[in-house]
């Protein structure tokens, strides 16, 4: 049985045509004598609608509450993929969370994964050519719904590889591939074609909008190599992660929080409570400057800084960061009304374009 592993999701649901494109697309690789484990994520902006009518109703919903909610995006999603496929006469069916077989602890909307027993999902293989699975949920020991996190669909995707004993993973989005930076910043960017799981793992945990860096961290562990593809049109190939490839790279995160500390011994105390949730952050402290941004968004860190008795100054600034291509590592916090600019003579420096680099604090 050979089996392929893909994941689409958000952009490439915008429309009814989208879904049409894509289950054609799958139909034509089963032609080709695959079976297709597909993880399936939300339409676009799904997650975000559901997360900001919660917090309208609750400000602060409980973490069982967040974990029972946010997954319905993934749920709906796959079900509306699954439709397409039926109408293409493909022999298709879903498995939930509760029969997936992939068990996490019970650290609300960031699950770890402890086990994933791949006999349901080979069973489903047998009889089917393609089995839908909602991403980025599993359940606990106790059976509740556990939700793995923001963007977790493509580590469901990793580790449906991983569980079935397959090399490749496919992720579908609107870009083929991982970029020198985020095209809808900065102008003059080129695709990777190859990059090392630490690389990119790195490039996440900074706030690049590529793949989810647990994800990374568990393809390296369990040797998946991850395809970034194109969700239209000819559906190419555009970057491999994997064992090589040390590109030259700018990351501005705009969805990081920057904030500073009165005392080192504060910023050491948010460091260990932040660590201890496996919240990503850059410890950014300096002589006499203790800082630290939060990276990635999706986690109200001021929130949960309070609940630890603890109260930064938040300030109006991104972290922006320089990866060269021999390995070296270079962090800026510009304040947030120059950090583009800032940062596109950043990544003209990377690629010997044109401009002299400002000063950021």
């Amino acid at each position: 049985m050979r089996i392929q592993v893909m994941k689409f999701g958000g952009s490439s649901f915008a429309s009814d045509e989208h879904f049409h494109r894509v289950a054609s697309y799958i139909q034509g690789r089963v032609a080709e004598g695959n079976k297709v484990a597909l993880v399936v994520s939300g339409l676009p902006g799904a997650t975000e609608a559901l997360r900001a009518k919660c917090l309208s109703i609750n400000p602060e919903p409980s973490g069982e509450t967040i974990d029972c909610l946010i997954p319905l995006a993934d749920t709906i999603g796959a079900a509306y993929c699954r439709a397409a496929l039926e109408r293409q006469r493909v022999k298709v069916t879903t498995l939930y969370f509760s029969q997936l077989g992939l068990l996490t602890d019970s650290n609300y909307s960031r699950a770890r994964i402890q086990e994933f027993d791949p006999t349901p999902l080979r069973t489903a293989l047998e009889t089917h050519d393609v089995v839908v699975v909602p991403g980025g949920q599993a359940r606990n020991a106790q059976g509740q719904q556990m939700w793995m996190g923001k963007n977790s669909s493509d580590l469901s995707a990793v580790a449906v590889a991983a569980a079935l004993g397959v090399k490749d993973c496919e992720i579908y989005s609107d870009v083929c591939g991982v970029y020198s930076s985020d095209p809808n910043q900065i102008s003059g960017t080129q695709l990777v074609p190859e990059i090392s799981y630490d690389a990119a793992i790195d490039m996440s945990l900074s706030g690049a909008k590529v793949i989810h860096h647990g994800s990374v961290r568990y393809a390296k562990r369990h040797g998946v190599e991850i395809v970034c593809r194109l969700n239209q049109d000819d559906f190419r190939v555009g970057t491999r992660i994997g064992q090589k490839g040390a590109p030259a790279v700018l990351v501005l995160d705009q969805r990081s929080v920057v904030l500073e500390f009165a005392a080192q011994a504060e910023q050491e105390r948010a460091v260990a409570a932040l660590s201890a949730i496996e919240v990503p952050f850059v410890d950014m402290a300096r002589p006499g400057e203790s800082r630290l941004a939060v990276t990635c968004g999706f986690f109200d860190v001021e929130r949960f800084l309070r609940e630890n008795n603890l109260q930064p100054r938040t300030l109006d600034r991104y972290l922006a960061s320089e990866f060269r291509r021999d390995g070296s590592v270079s962090r800026h916090l510009p304040e947030k009304s120059t950090a583009q600019a800032f940062s596109q003579q950043l990544h003209d420096q990377l690629y010997s374009q044109r401009g002299q680099i400002g000063s950021a604090a």
